[in-house]
């Protein structure tokens, strides 16, 4: 139980530890964040500003799929497919055609964008703008339309509803607008023959001098022409019958030759374009499929799968389409099956009208028989006047056919009614102020977040504690802040000097000259910065087994990581114990000691290395700080790293640490000469200095390297140039001795360090 509870602790901490470094990064770069951020919003804001307004009105329309059923706008499909067949329509050039003409009529309409368009524009103009949607389980369309006139938004929603209710009426009344076509025609046949048989009834009384008939004789020409009467419209009756079998028939023809040329009817670019489309990539995958690093869940063959499906589905889309616009039905089938029921029951009351016929025809025969037998004159008489009245009651049944027919076909409307009509919009839908500022925000954050770790990840420097712990992995022996000088205090001593006695202008000059040199561990010794070097100092002391003397060498990885100024502040401290220490410059390519201690670099160790002399006292030079002796770097010699390897350097280093309790020696960089790795295997400790925003991670894992090669163990390393704020939080002592004694402490130790914009180099 304990186990697991431990466990459990570790990976807790390690998520915290990894979401602090994620905030860290954040943190680190922040003023990119920010700028990333900023441009964004900024950007977002300004095309929100300058992006045109966009009115959006709504017309709403009712299907009443229930009624009658017309012979092109019928549906016999769900309730789905009738309203996704009317928004297809809606869609269409037609309809579009007749939406525009309608808005013509508008009053406001020469203010309207689309007043400048032609025709052909105006229709690709209207079907960019025009939208349709519903809702479920309602018959309800709503039309929307889009545009940068609020008045012109609403005209062409109306317009839109209107034309596809024009539309819909216009295909509801197509067989009765034919048998009204056909009666016109017939009625004007009738009315020249009525005209031509009151004419040659008048001239041939007027030529015989016959004015009426006898009593029997009218009488029968009165039934004959009922009769005859009866039977023109009967067989009017059985034109219109016949006519209406021939427009179903024809129906059927249309269907049945869309049925059997199917390839007539999917002929389109955009169906050519998503059959090649779903070809290409079903063959893309099965070339794919047929590879052995490739399995049906590999994410390129997905996204091929899903592909194809997408393409499949917009294909059947435009299928429906195309068969709604032709059939007027997205299932031809159903309006195929409707049909045949329609041309049966017209096929059994075209019968019924032609036996009518048939049978009216026998009697009209009989009177005509009867009239045989009348007188010459009569009887043409009787015939003139019998055609007469034939014709006179043929036109008048006629005209009220016809007057029925236009009454019925204006009565007759399409099952779509307007419901509420679109209202002029008050306010812009686009831009859409609050959803910008929002993606605004947080594209802005995501962008500069995702920069800030994407540099993260392309940078190879060291930046903080956990990279030190996963790239230098070693034991971290110190951590030293910025040394920084204050301005106002070198200002002061510059004051001071020149007004100070002998003996105090002396002990200001080498204040001076180690505020100039960063050597803070001597002219501030409570500040927290030398509590640093004295942690340091601790740490590398407990390495210390014996009471014999300690050998320490400080390197670093490559250059500017201020390994020369922490062995010098190093050595300060430990002689501040009282310990006989010396520090040895054998940087021997770019020497400093002599610069921050103020000393001649001339009669150094070079001069020794290359002389008979066996004493390397004689070149020893005493520090201003007390119990501290350096040992300079001489001359720079042609070939540094023969002099350091030779058994007189082992012999020199073995004298020195014979009198003196810590012998510290600087060298140059492990990276870029060999000096170090040569002087490495001649010391007790190595010490590796790692400077943050300095030190590159591959630099170092190659020191590790190349002293692992010749078997040398460094000891640790000290983090330079850290930033107490930013570091001190993971190493609670150092972040609580940082606040407490540095800020209550050091406001006592005045004059205090070092300029604000310098740090330890």
């Amino acid at each position: 139980m304990e186990n697991q509870k431990n466990i459990y602790d570790t990976e807790t901490e390690e998520q915290e530890i990894k979401l602090t470094d994620y905030l860290n990064i954040i943190t680190r770069y922040k003023w990119l964040v920010s700028l990333i951020f900023i441009v964004v919003v900024v950007a977002v804001l300004i095309y929100t500003a300058r992006a045109p307004r966009i009115y959006q009105a709504t017309s709403k329309i009712l299907i009443e799929d229930n009624m009658s059923s017309d012979l092109l706008f019928n549906s016999y499909s769900k309730q789905a497919s009738t309203i996704n067949n009317y928004i297809h329509i809606l869609k269409s050039r037609p309809v579009r055609r007749l939406t525009f003409q309608i808005l013509q009529t508008y009053p406001r309409f020469e203010t309207f964008p689309v007043a400048g368009l032609s025709e052909n524009e105006a229709v690709g103009y209207i079907g960019g703008r025009i939208s349709a949607d519903t809702e479920r389980e309602t018959d309800l369309l709503f039309i929307n339309c889009q545009s940068t006139n609020p008045g012109e938004a609403s005209a062409m929603a109306n317009a839109a509803a209107e034309a596809l209710k024009q539309q819909d009426t216009n295909y509801a009344r197509t067989e009765f607008r034919n048998t009204r076509e056909f009666l016109s025609l017939q009625l004007e046949e009738q009315e020249r023959k009525l005209r031509n048989a009151e004419e040659d009834l008048r001239l041939y009384k007027i030529e015989q001098g016959i004015s009426e008939l006898s009593e029997e004789t009218t009488q029968l020409i009165e039934q004959s022409s009922q009769l005859s009467a009866m039977l023109s419209d009967a067989e009017t009756e059985l034109n219109v019958a016949n006519n209406h079998l021939d427009f179903l028939k024809n129906e059927l023809t249309t269907q049945d030759s869309l049925l059997l040329d199917v390839n007539s009817i999917l002929t389109s670019p955009l169906l050519d374009q998503l059959k090649k489309e779903i070809v290409t990539t079903q063959a893309q995958y099965v070339n794919f499929l047929t590879k052995t690093e490739y399995t049906e869940d590999h994410p390129e063959l997905v996204s091929m799968k899903n592909a194809i499906d997408s393409a499949k589905e917009k294909l059947n889309e435009e299928i429906k389409r195309i068969l709604t616009v032709k059939s007027g039905s997205s299932d031809p089938l159903i309006y195929r099956s409707k049909l045949i029921e329609q041309i049966s029951t017209a096929q059994i009351d075209q019968n019924l009208k032609e036996s009518k016929v048939n049978s009216l025809k026998k009697a009209v025969e009989k009177y005509n028989e009867q009239m045989t037998i009348l007188p010459d004159t009569e009887v043409e008489l009787a015939r003139l006047e019998r055609n007469y009245r034939i014709n006179e009651k043929i036109y008048s049944m006629l005209m009220d056919k016809f007057e029925n027919a236009k009454i019925v076909e204006k009565s007759k409307i399409g099952i779509i009614r307007i419901v509420e009509e679109a209202l002029t919009p008050g306010n812009p839908i686009k831009p859409n102020k609050r959803m910008n500022l929002i993606i605004a925000l947080v594209l802005g954050a995501g962008l500069g977040i995702g920069a800030a770790f994407l540099l993260q990840s392309l940078d190879s420097k060291i930046r903080t504690f956990d990279d030190v712990r996963k790239n230098v992995a070693l034991p971290i022996l110190g951590t030293i802040p910025f040394i920084t000088v204050s301005d106002e205090d070198l200002d002061n001593l510059e004051t001071l000097i020149p007004k100070s006695t002998k003996e105090e202008k002396q002990k200001l000059l080498t204040i001076q000259e180690q505020m100039t040199a960063k050597l803070i561990t001597s002219y501030a010794p409570k500040s927290s910065v030398s509590e640093a070097f004295r942690i340091l100092r601790t740490n590398l002391i407990s390495k210390r087994k014996t009471t014999e003397s300690l050998s320490i060498l400080i390197t670093s990885s490559g250059p500017k990581e201020g390994k020369s100024t922490i062995i010098s502040n190093l050595s300060t401290t430990l002689a501040q114990m009282e310990a006989k220490v010396i520090l040895v410059d054998l940087d021997l390519r770019r020497p400093m000691q002599h610069k921050i201690f103020n000393l001649k670099k001339e009669e150094g160790v070079t001069e020794y290395l290359m002389s008979d002399d066996e004493d390397p006292f004689k070149n020893i030079k005493k520090s201003k700080v007390k119990n501290l002796d350096i040992l300079t770097s001489g001359i720079i010699p042609p070939n540094p790293s023969e002099l350091l390897a030779s058994e007189k350097m082992n012999r020199t280093i073995n004298k020195l640490k014979e009198k003196y309790d810590y012998v510290l020696l600087d060298s140059p960089p492990v990276i870029a000469v060999t000096d170090s790795m040569v002087l490495a295997r001649k010391v007790d400790i190595l010490t590796l200095a790692v400077r943050v925003t300095q030190a590159d991670k591959k630099v170092i894992r190659r020191t590790k390297e190349l002293l692992d090669n010749i078997d040398v163990k460094i000891s640790g390393a000290v983090i330079n140039g850290i930033k107490p704020h930013s570091y001190y939080s993971s190493y609670e002592y150092n972040y609580y001795y940082y606040y407490y004694y540095g800020d209550e402490k050091e406001k006592k130790t005045k004059p205090e360090v070092l300029r604000e914009d310098q740090s330890v180099s």
